[in-house]
């Protein structure tokens, strides 16, 4: 049986060609959330940004990818009951940073499929990732971010891939930490506040924060309640999370200020 490893380079040199047109100044907004990276099925593994440095690609090590094949199947392989090319299982690889200076390691856990790719029995497989550890950024959380918000975004990052349900469930405690930060917190005196009752309060100081949380929030509720959460929604709430995060967090209005100032002095 042989294998075609050209097909797979030249899908990835193609994506990283078109991934490189995206991030050039005429396309800023997709330096936010490359929906192509994630994808919950593929044929090669993609250029994920590093978590560690966020500078380099994760690229596949050199024979760090295992192939566990499910209950019964390689003895049906073996027996000539089924073909190479109907193989399926779970898989494990391990993945580093190309940046020289990090060289973070990235375990990478899921499952796999076989198909045929013509009448010779050449074959391909096909990955359906479950886990990153550790876990991948979706979105840029400013560093002033405060813990509880950045927390749990991380822990939604960890669950976007395996559950989406879940993953909007976390979200949706990100949206109650940033309440709590802009002073309306869960507890008064004993008494819980609803999330809903708490943005309202908000409205007056924070109206265009208060209006991209309520949408997040809807989501984060569907997640809580157990109700099926489309992965759209959920890359859609990310990015709004992270325009408002920037509008909250980062330097750039105190230091367009002071540039201001000094221009002026």
């Amino acid at each position: 049986l042989r294998r075609r490893p050209s097909r797979t380079l030249r899908n990835a040199s193609l994506y990283l060609a078109s991934r490189s047109a995206r991030n050039s100044p005429q396309n800023d907004v997709y330096k936010m959330i490359d929906r192509k990276l994630c994808t919950p099925g593929f044929g090669y593994f993609l250029p994920w940004r590093c978590p560690a440095c966020e500078q380099g690609v994760l690229e596949l090590e050199k024979d760090m990818i295992r192939h566990w094949p499910a209950a019964g199947v390689a003895f049906a392989i073996d027996e000539g009951h089924i073909l190479r090319s109907d193989d399926y299982g779970v898989f494990s690889a391990t993945l580093k940073c190309s940046n020289r200076a990090c060289q973070q390691g990235v375990a990478a856990m899921g499952d796999y499929s076989s198909f045929e790719l013509d009448a010779h029995y050449a074959y391909e497989h096909r990955y359906s990732v479950h886990m990153f550890h550790p876990p991948l950024k979706l979105i840029d959380i400013p560093a002033e971010t405060p813990a509880a918000i950045s927390e749990a975004l991380t822990r939604s990052f960890a669950l976007f891939w395996p559950d989406y349900t879940a993953c909007a469930g976390a979200i949706r405690v990100a949206i109650e930490a940033l309440a709590e930060h802009l002073g309306q917190p869960r507890i008064v005196k004993g008494k819980f506040i609803p999330l809903g009752l708490r943005l309202d309060r908000l409205k007056a100081t924070h109206p265009d924060i208060v209006e991209a949380a309520g949408a997040i929030k809807d989501v984060g509720n569907s997640g809580a309640h157990g109700d099926k959460v489309e992965q759209a929604k959920l890359l859609a709430s990310y990015e709004l999370l992270e325009i408002e995060l920037r509008s909250l967090f980062n330097n750039d209005a105190t230091r367009r200020r002071m540039l201001i100032d000094a221009i002026k002095k």
